[in-house]
């Protein structure tokens, strides 16, 4: 049982699937991480990442669609102006 006190905060964070179909079987993009990792080290992962602060003001190549950016909005418990997009970004 872990002390709750001692156990780091919850972080917005997100992670990208990206399946290439071109083949005859789907391929899906993985990175391992650091084995200097704090979390998860030496562990294959989906790209992405924890939130950021300079993800607040990354630009993303085109605007969220409204129902992604509300789902992200409900999923995330945000209510801030732009978590949508930084969680985007981080993804």
């Amino acid at each position: 049982m872990s002390d709750s006190l001692a156990d780091p905060p919850v972080r917005d964070a997100a992670s990208v699937l990206v399946v290439r179909r071109d083949g005859p079987v789907p391929s899906i993009l993985m990175g391992m991480r650091g084995a200097g990792a704090v979390f998860m080290p030496s562990k294959f992962v989906f790209p992405g990442g924890a939130v950021d602060p300079s993800d607040m003001t990354a630009p993303l190549a085109r605007p969220l669609a409204a129902r992604c950016r509300q789902r992200l909005l409900v999923e995330a418990g945000a209510t801030a102006t732009g978590i949508p997009e930084a969680i985007a970004a981080a993804a």
